[in-house]
């Protein structure tokens, strides 16, 4: 072999090391999926959070999340730019531009909004916190893989298996079956 053989050779693995540092970068750095620290305890994407007999709340990249007691969520892109959690069940409320997921159905909302799934019942219940006669909608867009659904809704319930929604009341929180929770709410907000 010559000198020009072991350039190239040398030139290629250089090459080829590269590519897998890059691709292990993207696929396992913490900088590509940052974790969430909730009581000074890390979450990654694909992390469990149940929040049992207490409500939780997080702050992540301008995103507030509120969780009431008995809820189940997943985290499944801790990304700034697309922050998803599929709501398994109970009853949540974020502050910030997210997507929820809740089946196979992804609801892209901004601002304030409180969702609730209770597995049992196919249905999830989106309702704007803060109304104002001048607000954009909640829900910008809701969709499956296959379709959008529909774009720029206020207070709707959804149903996760046939995808058919209907218009509901506005939330008024002090006359919940869950008053205490939106209580908690109020009390840690400082969108008030």
């Amino acid at each position: 072999m010559n000198k020009r053989s072991y350039i190239t050779i040398g030139i290629v693995l250089l090459v080829a090391l590269s590519t897998c540092a890059l691709i292990w970068h993207q696929l396992y750095s913490t900088d590509a999926y940052p974790y969430i620290l909730i009581d000074e305890k890390p979450y990654d994407r694909g992390s469990l959070i149940v929040s049992q007999d207490d409500y939780v709340q997080f702050l992540t990249h301008d995103i507030h999340m509120y969780l009431d007691k008995n809820t189940e969520i997943q985290l499944e892109d801790t990304r700034q730019d697309s922050f998803t959690i599929r709501l398994i069940q109970g009853r949540i409320i974020i502050e910030g531009d997210a997507t929820i997921r809740a089946r196979n159905t992804f609801i892209d909302v901004s601002g304030t909004v409180s969702a609730v799934h209770y597995s049992w019942r196919d249905e999830l219940d989106l309702q704007q916190i803060h109304h104002d006669s001048n607000d954009d909608p909640v829900i910008k867009s809701i969709y499956t893989n296959e379709k959008i659904i529909t774009h720029n809704q206020f207070d709707i319930r959804l149903n996760t298996l046939n995808h058919s929604f209907f218009s509901i009341d506005p939330l008024i929180p002090n006359q919940s079956s869950s008053a205490e929770f939106y209580e908690f709410y109020f009390e840690n907000t400082s969108r008030q």
